[in-house]
């Protein structure tokens, strides 16, 4: 038999409402599953050597491509790419363990270099549990700074990814008690060493912030389906290269305690 894995206890989901409830009408949707009335699904399946490919469920070619980098020098630790790995760079994450991890939307290596790029701040706010990711981005239209975060709701022991939920932070407080608003996305992991799909992201239907790269009129779309590079939209390309930004950060946690139970085989 095999044993059902402890869950790490974590605070309670923020408000439920309709808008995460289960849906009765369809018979594939997960009971715990946001409705797809509300929200697109994108799934994330597993490729190789812990990337992921990135697939809208309506459809069977990728929309996006996140390769994860831990052994690189000046490589981004995550790339997110259009469609496939050699695909163009919409967006990359910088780790760092002496200083603030950085999001950057824009490709750094293109001709005009940094210049494009719009970074924001990418940062843990539970140092201990790594419950809480919190990040800035920059409206576009008003300029006015906003802060979001991606919170963890359920994570067994043994899991080496969480479940997460994305809300803004209500009033524009930054920290890890910092009130939440309604859910803007979801973030479902599933377990297991050869399981192919890595997990499923909901992104909330006709709900979107333009980047600063948009606000010069530039139009990005909702996303869910529409994976050409002028069409994406940047707030599509910010919640999925974060949420895959907290899911590699806990894989190397996990990887590290494997490290570390085994007799010091990482040192």
């Amino acid at each position: 038999m095999s044993k059902q894995n402890p869950i790490i206890e974590t605070s309670s989901p923020i408000s439920p409402s309709s808008s995460t409830s289960p849906s009765k009408s369809n018979p594939q949707t997960k009971p715990e599953d946001p409705s797809p009335t509300e929200f697109y699904t994108i799934i994330a399946n597993n490729s190789k050597l812990y990337n992921l490919s990135l697939i809208p469920s309506d459809s069977t070619f990728p929309l996006y491509h996140i390769t994860n980098s831990s052994f690189t020098p000046k490589k981004p630790d995550v790339t997110l790419t259009s469609k496939t790995a050699s695909g163009p760079v919409l967006g990359v994450i910088k780790l760092s363990a002496l200083s603030d991890n950085v999001v950057g939307l824009g490709d750094p290596s293109s001709l005009t270099g940094e210049r494009d790029v719009q970074w924001e701040r990418f940062k843990s706010m539970k140092d201990w549990s790594h419950g809480r990711y919190e990040f800035d981005f920059v409206d576009g239209e008003t300029g006015q700074r906003r802060i979001f975060t991606w919170r963890r709701t359920r994570q067994g022991l043994f899991d080496d990814q969480p479940d997460m939920e994305l809300a803004e932070n209500v009033g524009g407080r930054s920290g890890g008690e910092a009130e939440l608003g309604e859910v803007l996305a979801v973030y479902k992991g599933c377990q297991g060493f050869f399981s192919r799909v890595r997990g499923r992201f909901f992104l909330r239907r006709g709900w979107r912030v333009r980047s600063l790269r948009e606000g010069g009129g530039k139009n990005g779309g909702e996303g869910g389906g529409q994976g050409d590079v002028e069409g994406a939209g940047d707030w599509e390309v910010m919640v999925l290269l974060t949420g895959c930004g907290a899911i590699e950060t806990a894989r190397r946690r996990s990887r590290a305690r494997r490290g570390a139970g085994g007799g010091g085989g990482a040192g």
